[in-house]
């Protein structure tokens, strides 16, 4: 049977009594992991005990197609339902499935949870689980920003955790479309604060975040906004944390590859803000407004100059008898300064 993605946590937590066998499938692998563990864990929570779990490779059925077949025979030593992960599968393995099916496993004796790629609709193997009724095909595609919150918020409320709505927005950003990645997340969350907590947007970066990639995002606005003086402090704060010279390098040139890229579809005649929002991965909500001003006060020309400089500096950096850290902080501090005469000039 197909399971639809808003079914499909409702299926897991009651209704796997009724299936022998689940597809979990899609380009999601965080997601998959999550639900195989989850409908594991919902059948047997020593779901890993291996007196009544096994695990079989893709590779290992494409040998032995018979397998399949004799690992969920065989009896469970404490005679609870007998647990089967299949993992990296494809199409090649259908006959294996085939056959299992065919010898009618009653659901109360085994569940097979198999882990698969992104299979199509024509798959055969995919198929096989859709059209039967003791078989059932779980899709897992990419979450989107509005499912990703939906979930954390969930979570956030069955703990009774308040989180600010910068702290939110801040973790949906920095997980991407990864599932997994923010269950993850949202359980050192949960160790953090407790139950019945709350959480703000300073917390929630110092927790999930590394403190030096935090810093290498202030010494990028502050070398293309033109603060001297912040660019000084972040640079000694992140030098005696051991981040090496070319990498701040590498983070401020991505800086204004992308300011790049923004002034570039400007100078087009692009809206700057549909500009802006076309960037991957995206400008988090609270600097918009800073990248906006240096989209505004940065040239296409200037941008290329500046691009040059952190070039030769990284190369300077791994091959020159120049010490890398004045190096770093001179290039960055006369770039800087170019972004503070922008600034005036444009004011």
């Amino acid at each position: 049977m197909k399971i639809k993605p808003n079914r499909i946590s409702t299926f897991i937590t009651t209704e796997l009594n009724t299936v022998s066998a689940i597809l979990i499938y899609g380009p999601n692998e965080g997601l998959i992991r999550e639900y195989s563990r989850n409908a594991r864990e919902n059948v047997n929570k020593n779901y890993n005990d291996p007196f009544v779990s096994a695990n079989i490779s893709g590779d290992q059925l494409k040998e032995y197609p018979g397998l399949l077949v004799d690992e969920v025979k065989a009896l469970s030593f404490s005679m609870e339902r007998r647990i089967l992960r299949v993992f990296n599968i494809s199409d090649s393995v259908c006959l294996a499935f085939e056959n299992l099916f065919k010898n009618k496993i009653k659901p109360e004796d085994a569940l097979v949870v198999c882990e698969g790629s992104d299979f199509g609709p024509r798959s055969k193997l995919r198929k096989l689980f859709e059209n039967l009724e003791v078989a059932a095909a779980i899709p897992c595609y990419d979450y989107g920003p509005r499912e990703i919150q939906k979930k954390a918020q969930l979570i956030f409320k069955n703990f009774n955790i308040e989180v600010e709505k910068e702290a939110l927005a801040w973790l949906v950003d920095r997980s991407g479309n990864d599932s997994a990645q923010i269950s993850s997340e949202i359980d050192k969350i949960i160790l953090y604060v407790g139950s019945k907590g709350n959480i703000n947007l300073k917390e929630m970066m110092l927790l999930i975040g590394d403190s030096s990639e935090i810093e290498l995002e202030e010494v990028c606005y502050a070398v293309a906004g033109g603060n001297l003086s912040l660019v000084d402090k972040a640079l000694y704060k992140l030098f005696s944390d051991g981040v090496a010279p070319v990498r701040v390098l590498r983070a401020v040139s991505r800086h204004f590859f992308r300011l790049q890229t923004a002034v570039t579809a400007k100078y087009s005649g692009v809206d700057v803000t549909s500009a802006i929002n076309t960037l991957r991965p995206p400008i988090f909500f609270k600097d918009k407004e800073k990248f906006m001003k240096q989209v505004q006060n940065w040239t296409p020309e200037k941008l290329e100059d500046v691009l040059i400089l952190l070039a030769e500096a990284e190369r300077g950096c791994k091959t020159s008898l120049i010490p890398a850290k004045p190096l770093c902080s001179r290039v960055l501090l006369n770039a800087a300064t170019e972004g503070k005469r922008l600034s005036v000039k444009i004011s």
